[in-house]
């Protein structure tokens, strides 16, 4: 038993250092990503763990993250057990055991951040429309990144922000929020360059 659970700490530890040096250079895993679909009502994605089903829980917690989690911990608890002389089938159960709580917790965790990021976005959307004030200028033609400053459910709140415009945005020059680039950027454009369309349309249909 001694030797399965050391290949299971090796193997579930080497991957969960892959996953680590993958995130560190901003592909978060995705290298390793893959879907299974189950029968049924079951539908599991084995990257985020989202999961649609009716009648089996276990089918929520699995996905190639919290399986790795778990053959980790299960090879890593079965040593231990060992190590202080526990009976072949305790050192089992006690690897079992810390298998199906690094799962669960991994899945829990998994579960919270990919909420945190949905709430993230939702709140962001909220911004579409509105106007906003520039408080680090706005780099021309989407060449990079300023900040604003806009409100949001009856608070001031910050987000970095990129523009189409051919011109620089300065500080404390108004934008209009166009769309969200991702959770955290907006998409804006100068107010006075949306009036100044405006005008334009009202001349040429004087014309």
């Amino acid at each position: 038993m001694t030797t399965i659970f050391f290949y299971c700490a090796l193997v579930g530890g080497v991957f969960l250092v892959g996953q680590f040096v993958l995130t560190l250079i901003g592909l978060g895993g995705d290298a390793l990503d893959f879907d299974v679909e189950m029968p049924d009502d079951l539908d599991t994605d084995f990257d985020t763990g989202d999961t649609h089903y009716d009648s089996n829980w276990f089918f929520g917690i699995v996905s190639f993250r919290t399986v790795i989690a778990a053959l980790t911990f299960f090879g890593i608890c079965g040593m231990i057990a060992h190590s202080y002389g526990a009976s072949a089938p305790l050192q089992i159960v006690i690897a079992l055991a810390g298998g199906f709580s690094a799962m669960y917790g991994v899945a829990t965790m998994m579960d919270a951040l990919r909420r945190l990021s949905q709430d993230g976005t939702q709140r962001i959307e909220g911004t579409i429309g509105s106007i906003g004030t520039v408080y680090v200028p706005i780099p021309p033609n989407q060449s990079g990144v300023g900040k604003v400053h806009v409100e949001l459910q009856d608070r001031m709140v910050e987000y970095a922000a990129m523009t189409e415009s051919s011109e620089k945005i300065p500080t404390t020059g108004r934008v209009e929020i166009l769309e969200v680039i991702d959770e955290s950027t907006l998409l804006v454009r100068p107010v006075q360059e949306k009036q100044h369309k405006g005008d334009a349309l009202e001349e040429s249909s004087t014309v």
